[in-house]
């Protein structure tokens, strides 16, 4: 993986030349939820050009046949031979971190002894929980990076719990400084606390001393969690997941799974099933089975039931079912050893998944947007399903354990009831952003995938799929290409700011948004596709003409295709193209293929050659193909033929210019010599990069980023449709409620003698900063934290609204800072103490990370950087 950033000069290769090959070592847990992700990770190293060593223990070693591509290594562990009521998770990590210990440092050590120059270790890569293996790699002068398979969420839950001296004595009481989870949540499962206590110190002082951490997780998921992360860990985290989305699913689970169970959810409607599978290691008792099938049939609805053998404490593997229970369920239900749980969560008749909130599940379940019952059992589960029903709302969680109306309660809340609607729909649009941060397509003949920086910056990180390793270099280049990487973001940023104010704080926002260098004849194509069209059809048309192309690779189950060739496009009829939906642009494209072909030298030569005019030379020849006029000639000599104030002129970007640029033209008819006028407002404002500037307007005004830059795009205060209207009725002018606001300058107005928070970050240190009272309303993760610093810590320059947001505690809170003799004591503090903020807040722990190196903030991953370390 590498980051591609604004200025060309920050490229560096993303794998060593082919004459010198890195390897990398590494050591997973022997579990299922912990050598899943680890081999994932080692199919995107390996990806890049990495040679991979796995080393593995005997017990539960991973099925050689499916990773031809790695070199395994075993080491004795003699696990099977404990007895297995000794068996706690405690113990198997420290049994496993002290017999392994000896057989990792001497293997570890022979290889580094043979290794050849070519194939010299660049680190290790070990599972967090291998704590005793920062000792091996700080002996022998390896890097080693930690691979955490539990979420942020949990590690900073974990870390605060281990922090605290005393825990609230009722069981349903909340933890306040996590407030999701519960009393009777910590420790549960786990037979031996102490011992668990032990690990997870280990485990965080060992992380620590590592040379950073990648998570199987996203940026958009747990942004909340990283900040503390980033904070508490003064080393590179790295968000890379979810990792099981960047290939196809392997076979590589320890227990074989039945795929026959695919061709009867094809049998159902769509998101009508159950499904409910408690992973690979959690154990039930025989009477929480039977209640989970009486729950289960109570429903009414469809399930597939995975249930693992051994799972039933004392069963092989369904003799504990109810008498006659497969009888009466007849083909609404199946049961199953093992499925492939990806495919089932994807597949569109899953409509709900009964789980044990390991993280796995739990991340697959959210990428694929299928609500969830949790039933969490032990370790790290109690916190996730507390995430997931209590901070993202997807899920219910059975609070009374295995019980069977509860279970029937629970399962008909997430499918049926309209509880459950809010809970896809908030699934869903997590999913969404999970998709944005994950966009896999193909540049030229390369299949890649592409990930946004998890931290805001201009920074996107790839990985190429299925190219050969004399081929990386052509697909580096041609990535590059198409990305217009030969054009500084932070110049073009600086030259907009300085004739337009609103740039600075677009830049903000918006500062990776880049104008494509498109293939000419693809980038024609599509726009011919486009006219009078919708984005729904219009992804039609160009996914059937790509499919024309050559199959380049699968990717999570789609197919992706190399653009066709001009050759190729001109064995298809214009009937073909009607029949696939393409209306009267079908005799254009058939129309301008013919002319493209009758062009002297050829017509991919031809449009390349259109580089090199002027932009009104450019368009006029551009305007002589079929079906091209003067607003597709435009965004074609834009996105494709270097033409970069090229401004192609339609009705958004009219409303643009004539609120901006052009006022005076507002409310007039759009017309040829007025398109004309516009464009060269454009090119007069901003120069020649006018159409970057028309692109990045256009993109501001777009729905979903209005609501982030409410106040750089709208001048009007709106009053929200969702707050009681009696609020701006009473207080007239004394109230405005907005969408979104620009906090940093609305805290630095002399009027503003108090902010209501939630105590987040970024709020608390900008108040500090600009001498601004606070009232604390915290929620959870590190605001709690975060309140009681300012309230009790930083001189006391904060009132925290203990009674919640009840109406009569909020009012007097807010006079307490607003009016009252305690307020002048708050604002002298300030005024001593101004700037205090950045010295002791969480972001210092950001910027003193940051000059670590350039993958840190990362949060995608520099894997370049990353390896060095």
């Amino acid at each position: 993986m590498e980051i591609v950033n604004g200025k060309p000069s920050t490229f560096r290769p993303s794998q060593p030349p082919a004459s010198c090959r890195r390897r990398i070592v590494m050591f997973p847990m022997p579990f299922q939820g912990h050598i899943t992700p680890m081999l994932h990770l080692a199919n995107i190293l390996h990806s890049q050009g990495f040679k991979i060593t796995i080393i593995h223990t005997e017990y539960n070693a991973p099925n050689r046949s499916n990773y031809p591509h790695f070199t395994f290594r075993s080491i004795s562990d003699r696990f099977s031979e404990i007895p297995a009521a000794e068996l706690s998770a405690s113990y198997c990590i420290k049994y496993l971190n002290n017999y392994c210990l000896d057989p990792f440092r001497k293997f570890l050590a022979e290889l580094l002894a043979d290794e050849e120059e070519e194939e010299k270790v660049s680190c290790m890569i070990t599972d967090a929980a291998f704590y005793s293996t920062q000792a091996v790699a700080d002996e022998l002068g390896i890097p080693r990076l930690v691979l955490e398979t539990n979420s942020l969420s949990c590690i900073v839950a974990s870390d605060i719990l281990l922090s605290l001296s005393t825990l609230p004595k009722d069981p349903e009481a909340l933890v306040m400084e996590f407030p999701p989870l519960k009393l009777k949540d910590v420790g549960k499962g786990n037979t031996d606390p102490k011992g668990m206590g032990e690990v997870m110190v280990n485990t965080r002082n060992q992380m620590k001393a590592s040379s950073g951490i990648i998570w199987n997780t996203f940026k958009e998921l747990e942004e909340y969690a990283l900040e503390t992360v980033c904070q508490d860990y003064r080393i590179p985290s790295f968000t890379l997941g979810p990792f099981h989305k960047y290939f196809t699913a392997s076979s590589g689970g320890l227990i074989e799974q039945d795929r026959n169970i695919l061709s009867w959810l094809d049998t159902q409607a769509p998101k009508s099933v159950v499904y409910v599978s408690f992973g690979s290691v959690a154990r039930i008792t025989e009477s929480d089975f039977q209640e989970m099938a009486h729950g289960l049939a109570n429903t009414g609805l469809p399930f597939l039931w995975v249930v693992r053998p051994g799972v039933v404490r004392g069963s092989e593997w369904l003799e504990s079912l109810p008498e006659k229970f497969l009888e009466s369920v007849g083909d609404k239900g199946r049961i199953v050893k093992w499925c492939p749980q990806p495919k089932v969560l994807a597949h569109p008749a899953t409509g709900c998944f009964w789980t044990h909130c390991g993280w796995n599940s739990t991340l697959e379940s959210i990428c694929e947007g299928v609500p969830m019952v949790c039933s969490p059992c032990f370790v790290d589960q109690p916190i996730n399903s507390r995430c997931v029903c209590g901070v993202w709302k997807i899920g219910v969680i059975l609070e009374d354990g295995f019980e069977r109306d509860g279970i029937e309660t629970a399962i008909k809340s997430v499918m049926v009831n309209e509880e459950g609607k809010e809970m896809r729909k908030r699934i869903n649009s997590i999913k969404d952003k999970m998709n944005l941060s994950l966009e896999k397509g193909v540049v030229g003949p390369h299949l890649v995938s592409l990930l946004q920086d998890s931290n805001g910056s201009a920074d996107v990180a790839y990985c190429f799929h299925n190219t050969p390793v004399s081929d990386q270099d052509a697909a580096k280049s041609a990535l590059l290409d198409f990305l217009n990487m030969g054009i500084c973001l932070s110049d073009l940023w600086s030259e907009f700011s300085a004739v337009d104010p609103r740039f600075a704080e677009l830049a903000q926002h918006l500062s990776g948004a880049r104008v494509l260098r498109q293939d000419p004849l693809e980038c024609l194509i599509q726009f011919i596709c486009s006219s009078n069209n919708n984005i729904k059809r219009i992804t039609q048309m160009v996914d059937f003409v790509s499919s024309l192309g050559n199959h380049v690779g699968v990717v999570e189950g789609v197919d992706f295709y190399e653009f066709p060739s001009l050759d190729r496009l001109s064995k298809v009829s214009e009937e073909e193209l009607r029949k696939a939906g393409f209306g009267y642009r079908a005799k254009y494209i058939t129309g301008t293929v013919e002319v493209l072909q009758s062009k002297p030298g050829g017509g991919v030569e031809w449009l390349t050659s259109l580089r090199k005019l002027d932009l009104q030379n450019a368009i006029e020849a551009l305007i002589t193909l079929p079906g091209v006029g003067p607003k597709v000639a435009a965004c074609i000599a834009l996105f494709s033929l270097d033409q970069h104030h090229s401004v192609p002129v339609d009705t958004h970007v009219w409303k643009i210019a004539t609120r901006y640029l052009i006022p005076e033209l507002a409310g007039t008819r759009i017309t040829p010599k007025l398109c004309s006028r516009v464009a060269d407002a454009f090119v007069e404002k901003y120069g020649r990069y006018a159409g970057w500037a028309q692109t990045l307007l256009f993109i501001a005004e777009l729905p979903l980023q209005k609501a982030v830059l409410q106040s750089v795009t709208s001048e009007s205060k709106e009053v929200s449709k969702d707050e009681p209207q009696k609020i701006p009725r009473m207080h007239g002018d004394k109230g405005f409620i907005v969408k979104w606001s620009p906090s940093t300058r609305i805290a630095s107005l002399f009027d503003n003698r108090c902010f209501w928070t939630r105590k987040y970050r970024n709020s608390t240190s900008v108040t500090m900063c600009e001498g601004v009272p606070m009232v604390c309303s915290p929620r959870f993760v590190n605001k709690p934290i975060n309140a009681r610093c300012a309230c009790a810590t930083f001189g006391k320059l904060a009132f925290s609204c203990m009674t919640g947001l009840k109406g009569i505690g909020s009012k007097m809170t807010i006079k307490g800072v607003m009016v009252n003799e305690e307020a002048k004591k708050y604002e002298r503090e300030y005024i001593a103490t101004d700037g205090f903020g950045f010295m002791v807040g969480s972001a210092s722990g950001i910027q003193a990370c940051a000059t670590e190196g350039a993958g840190l903030a990362l949060g995608h991953g520099d894997w370049e950087n990353l390896l060095k370390r």
